[in-house]
């Protein structure tokens, strides 16, 4: 059974002078488990795999609302800094865009590219 789960992405950037950064995301542990130390062992896993690949920093994505798991991050050396904002595309099982437009199935997708692929090359 899954207990926990951590997202770990490595991004190319171009500040830092195009220093590799790690993102964490979706840091989640089962409730039975929590308070036994797998949070923190799956966290500094994911910091020395950062480190080890060769990353000038981490940062880390987390919920304002989720003031517990905030101080468990300080606890780990994260500090806030940046203020982070995003705009939901599509979510699971939605059959229109957040601003009341139909999603497209794919083959309607795929017909469209391809028609519009068609005009490209026409012009």
């Amino acid at each position: 059974a899954v207990v926990g789960t951590l997202q770990l992405t490595f991004i190319p950037g171009m500040a830092r002078r195009g220093a590799l950064r790690a993102q964490i995301e979706a840091v989640r542990v089962g409730e039975a488990q929590r308070g036994l130390g797998l949070g923190r062992e799956m966290m500094l896993w994911a910091i020395e795999e950062s480190r080890r690949r060769g990353c000038a920093l981490v940062q880390l994505t987390t919920d304002k609302q989720r003031e517990a798991a905030h101080r468990f991050y300080a606890r780990l050396g994260f500090a806030a800094s940046h203020e982070g904002m995003k705009l939901a595309l599509v979510s699971a099982g939605q059959q229109t865009t957040d601003l009341g437009a139909p999603l497209l199935p794919l083959d309607d997708i795929a017909g469209l590219l391809d028609t519009l692929e068609g005009d490209a090359r026409r012009s």
